[in-house]
């Protein structure tokens, strides 16, 4: 793997400015697509988030009303959905202080632009932080490769057209991994409850985080995280006192508000007399490989929990929990840690296999999606894409397992000898 090591003054400062003016291009680029989705009728995640704040700030409108509901489904669809995916505000309260500052913003379109701009830039920080976590310091046209696939790959763009919240969430996990990599085990509690913000799409891999850490007695984390959760738990409580009673009845009616994205649901639409037990099959397998894996990094090193965690965020797609395929955009880290093994291990070809995964990946997702999408409904949409990239991923983490979780040779740990990227 390539570290930082002593370059040139005057190539560095040009190779910092060249890839400056590519992120500052490719920004733009994201943001008129964006811009264009949004004025045809996108960002619906974040038009009922918007809408939910801007009406309890502004009115007192309950957030899990349906009344806003209605008026959101009514914006979008000109109706209340029958057919459509429904829209309700579906996350713990406390996460209106993220979305607060864009909902007074009283012009949506606007809102959402700046929002849109927000989560690319995050984005791109969440990229740079998989490159520190997993000590990677790629060669300059895989890193350009890397912020393309970042902003415009499929699942990505999805999540950033829709306005997803998920992108934030996903901030605060690997921010909270790259601090338990510095040992800042009282910061990572914290951003471990920020995370919580998109419950459903971390709950797993925050399950994990909370067994690695008491396996080795990190107990600051777990006593911050604690500690976080329950502050702004508390915080909403001042505000409605019974929201962990109507958030709680939003999740377990989730089949009625949402299409639920399962093996289950995908193999019984597909293979009516026998999809429901093959979906439970692979869901059981998938439980079984994490059980067997947590039980093996058990009290293990950094490098041991950062495969362990990416496995974990890649199997959750398909442990039963309703996946949202503009949610694998959580599955950056495991794709960069793959990537970044290959390169360490294949000094000769490594780069050329990573460049051509990202640009395969980058391009045949969109291909896919170009072939079926004038036909498919949304759940056939969303049930297509439901397994190649977290396949993908599976095969390639359990190719580099070996090197990944040795002892010997640690190097995530070895890092630490070496210039910080």
């Amino acid at each position: 793997m390539r570290y930082l090591g002593v370059n040139n003054q005057s190539a560095g400062r040009s190779r910092v400015v060249f890839i400056i003016a590519i992120i500052v291009l490719l920004t733009v680029i994201g943001w008129f697509l964006n811009f264009s989705i949004l004025s045809s009728g996108g960002g619906n995640k974040f038009l009922i988030q918007w809408l939910a704040v801007r009406s309890f700030a502004k009115e007192g409108v309950n957030p899990y009303s349906s009344v806003l509901q209605s008026t959101a489904e009514e914006m979008v669809y000109g109706h209340v959905a029958t057919n459509e995916p429904k829209l309700k505000f579906s996350s713990p309260l406390y996460s209106i202080l993220v979305i607060l500052p864009y909902a007074l913003i009283s012009d949506f379109k606007f809102a959402a632009v700046a929002w849109t701009i927000l989560l690319v830039l995050t984005l791109l920080i969440s990229l740079v932080m998989t490159l520190r976590i997993a000590g990677w310091k790629p060669p300059l046209f895989l890193v350009l490769l890397l912020i393309t696939f970042t902003l415009l790959g499929f699942h990505n763009f999805r999540s950033v057209s829709s306005g997803s919240v998920v992108i934030i969430a996903m901030f605060f996990l690997y921010l909270a991994f790259a601090s338990i990599r510095e040992k800042r085990y009282e910061l990572a509690g914290i951003l471990l409850a920020l995370a919580t913000i998109q419950p459903r799409t971390i709950l797993l891999v925050l399950m994990f985080v909370l067994f690695w850490s008491l396996t080795k007695r990190l107990w600051l984390i777990v006593v911050w995280f604690f500690a976080g959760v329950s502050v702004l738990f508390i915080l909403g409580l001042f505000f409605i006192p019974d929201w962990p009673i109507q958030y709680l009845r939003i999740i377990f009616n989730f089949e009625e508000y949402y299409q639920v994205i399962t093996p289950v649901s995908v193999f019984s639409s597909g293979l009516p007399g026998m999809g429901r037990q093959l979906g439970w099959g692979l869901s059981l397998i998938m439980v079984i490989i994490l059980i067997l894996e947590w039980l093996a990094a058990r009290n293990k090193g950094f490098s041991w929990f950062l495969w362990t965690a990416s496995l974990t965020l890649v199997v959750s797609q398909w442990i039963g929990i309703p996946a949202d395929p503009e949610d694998f955009v959580l599955l950056l880290l495991p794709f960069v840690l793959v990537l970044a093994l290959w390169e360490q291990r294949f000094a000769r070809f490594g780069k050329w296999i990573a460049g051509l995964s990202l640009v395969s990946l980058l391009f045949g997702l969109w291909m896919i999606f170009a072939r079926i999408f004038p036909n498919a409904s949304s759940f056939q949409l969303n049930s297509v894409f439901l397994f190649p990239f977290p396949l993908f991923l599976l095969i390639s983490l359990y190719w580099v397992r070996w090197w990944a979780v040795r002892s010997q040779g640690d190097y995530v740990e070895g890092l630490k000898s070496v210039e910080k990227f």
